[in-house]
């Protein structure tokens, strides 16, 4: 389902002027059409959105964890921004 949910966003993202309830209402036809999906997942959108997003934030966390010998500039400042940003809206706050 993540992937659907993932799918669905960035279609919306790429195509705001897009109906959301129009590309969910094809994607979920072309995408059940291969294969079924419980009724009741689909009522828990909201929830793959979130592990998508606890996901995202763990790899970053990771890559950042790794360490890199003379990284370029662009990587020291990128990693800077990201360590700023992500202190701010830290999941321990």
């Amino acid at each position: 389902m993540m992937d659907i949910v993932k799918c669905i966003e960035n279609i919306m993202e790429e195509h705001p002027e897009m109906d959301i309830e129009h590309v969910e209402s094809y994607l979920l036809k072309g995408y059940t059409s291969v294969k079924s999906i419980d009724p009741v997942i689909l009522e828990n959108t909201d929830i793959f959105k979130r592990y998508f997003q606890i996901y995202q934030y763990v790899r970053c966390r990771v890559s950042l964890s790794e360490p890199i010998d003379n990284p370029p500039q662009w990587m020291v400042n990128v990693t800077h921004h990201i360590e700023k940003n992500s202190s701010r809206n830290s999941i321990d706050d």
